[in-house]
């Protein structure tokens, strides 16, 4: 028995909305790139971070898109007691930040750091607060693209959205291109709605978090698109709303659940940033992170974050969709198994997409689309009205819809 679609709706808005996002110039699609915090934690180094700018070029990603390596907690020793600027591990990186910026931005790559809105890091380390500017001065200096400001160590809600504020102000202050990525799930943990990022954080951060950290586990991973799948209005050019970094390829999970993992954080507009060790990757997660017609998605000009738009009345099958570039009411739909079984679903245009304000209403009851499936990248014809699929566990089928006059 195919899970009845129709009825339960969940209205969606899915046009262009005005996002007062942070006017730097930057993230006019969600960035992607690399994180070290997933699987290496501390345990970083320039010669790893070396390894993993060469194989960014050399397995593809950065063809695919990914442009970002970014560094995250653990790699300052402290402050100079004397000009009082961050100063890297000499151990980890005795060649320095300057140097390990050059050699990423050799390989056409871009840089990314960390620091933290706290007196000290969520590991310790030396702090941001109170010292945004010199920090963003110093960042500046050393030719960083990408910040990320976690938020740990931080005791006053309203003080840490301060500290966010003022380190916007200071990046913005240095004149140097720097995307601002605010880490605010600790925000959230408090649970004060006043303090919602993303009813601040537009004007303030390119990107910024919407719930508690990721997990390479599937209960975790719906925990976080049930979160984030009402709240992408934020999201457009300049400001994304971020879902977390990805855990494909990380091993706790099936190249299934991998796959829907990839499709939602593409059609829901997160930032793409790969948490896995990109040195010793299974050809199935090159696959998947390399999946051109689905990073597309993603990165589509329209820039209009998808939204979750219908599920079913057991809750085991939901439809994702967003515009996307092409003739009126083209679009990117996820149909997403979230059942431990395959299930066979139909998918009906009109009750399914474009009666919840997606586009234009149809000219005539009958809707005849081109359906082309992402995955495969392969045409699958036109269908009139409605088209069906056998979805595995824990899988998708991601297909654009091109409407056809």
């Amino acid at each position: 028995m195919r899970p009845a679609l129709a009825i339960i709706a969940c209205v969606a808005a899915l046009s262009a909305t005005t996002v007062s996002a942070l006017n730097n110039g930057l993230a006019k699609t969600p960035p992607m790139g690399w994180s070290s915090w997933n699987t290496f934690e501390c345990d970083i180094s320039e010669t790893l971070i070396h390894q993993i700018a060469d194989t960014m070029v050399s397995s593809g990603l950065a063809k695919a898109g990914f442009q970002y390596i970014n560094l995250d907690d653990c790699w300052m020793s402290g402050r100079d007691p004397t000009t009082g600027r961050l100063v890297p591990d000499a151990t980890k990186f005795p060649s320095g930040m300057s140097a390990l910026s050059e050699y990423i931005h050799s390989k056409g790559l871009k840089f990314g750091m960390y620091v933290s809105a706290g007196d000290i890091t969520c590991m310790g380390f030396a702090g941001t607060k109170g010292h945004e500017q010199i920090d963003a001065e110093t960042l500046a200096e050393w030719n960083v693209d990408y910040l990320k400001m976690d938020c740990c160590n931080q005791t006053d809600l309203v003080e840490a959205h301060g500290v966010y504020v003022a380190m916007s102000d200071a990046l913005l202050s240095t004149r140097h291109d720097i995307l601002f990525s605010c880490d605010t799930d600790e925000l959230l943990m408090r649970m004060n709605n006043h303090e919602a990022p993303w009813d601040w954080a537009p004007g303030r951060c390119n990107v910024a978090r919407i719930w508690l950290d990721i997990k390479d586990n599937w209960p975790n991973l719906m925990d976080i698109v049930d979160h984030a799948s009402n709240v992408m209005y934020a999201s457009g050019p300049g400001y994304w709303n971020d879902l977390d970094i990805l855990t494909v390829g990380m091993g706790g999970q099936t190249d299934a659940q991998y796959r829907s993992h990839f499709s939602l954080w593409c059609l829901l507009g997160s930032p793409l940033l790969l948490g896995n060790d990109i040195r010793n990757m299974t050809l199935a997660t090159l696959n998947i992170l390399t999946a051109t017609e689905v990073i597309a998605v993603s990165q589509d000009p329209l820039a209009i974050a998808g939204e979750r738009i219908r599920t079913s009345i057991d809750g085991t099958m939901q439809v994702f969709a967003r515009p996307v570039e092409g003739p009126p009411g083209t679009a990117a739909v996820v149909l997403f198994n979230r059942a431990a079984v395959a299930q066979n679903v139909t998918f009906d245009f009109y009750n399914d997409l474009y009666q919840n304000n997606f586009c234009c209403p149809p000219r005539t009851p009958a809707i005849t689309v081109a359906v082309r499936d992402l995955w495969q990248r392969q045409d699958l014809g036109t269908a009139v009205n409605t088209t069906s699929f056998v979805i595995p566990a824990h899988d998708v089928v991601m297909v654009k819809l091109t409407p056809i006059a």
